[in-house]
């Protein structure tokens, strides 16, 4: 990932980003299915400073990888080099062939305005293929932020893969 915000007040002026997954087993029957090992690391540069976070994961697919299940572990350091963690679980259910659901909780650090905050969230959506590359997403997401504001965020988005 990569982004930049010209005049940031509260998003980062700029950030940059990686990721990524591996197969480490392959699934040993039609019930437990392969399990993916998952990395994304990110540095983001606030007007006080620069924040990374490091998210490694764990995604078990089951039932012929109609359900699969997704744990992370997100670590994020301000610029004092302080460490924040938390965690997040989500469980992704394909109840058609181009219709999925999905459903999660996480106890994991937000970054607003360049400050850490501790932020409890649950969210859902779900995901409807329109074809092979195309998917329309809808979400709806209820964050608690400790010693701040509580937000509910509806998103819609599309997304296109190649």
């Amino acid at each position: 990932l990569l982004g930049g915000t010209p005049d940031a007040d509260f998003r980062p002026k700029y950030q940059i980003g990686a990721g990524g997954s591996a197969r480490v087993s392959p699934g040993v029957d039609s019930l437990l299915g392969p399990t993916i090992a998952a990395i994304d690391l990110r540095q983001a540069e606030y007007e006080t400073g620069g924040i990374q976070t490091v998210s490694p994961g764990l995604e078990q697919h089951l039932f012929g990888g109609r359900l699969w299940l997704t744990g992370r572990w997100i670590n994020t350091f301000d610029p004092d080099r302080r460490r924040t963690g938390g965690w997040l679980v989500r469980a992704d259910v394909q109840v058609i062939n181009r219709l999925r659901i999905f459903a999660g909780l996480s106890d994991a650090p937000d970054i607003s305005e360049g400050q850490v905050l501790e932020t409890f969230n649950t969210f859902g959506g779900l995901v409807l293929d329109l074809d092979e590359n195309i998917s329309l997403r809808a979400s709806v997401a209820r964050e608690d932020r400790d010693k701040a504001y509580d937000r509910t965020v509806f998103g819609i988005g599309m997304g296109v893969r190649f």
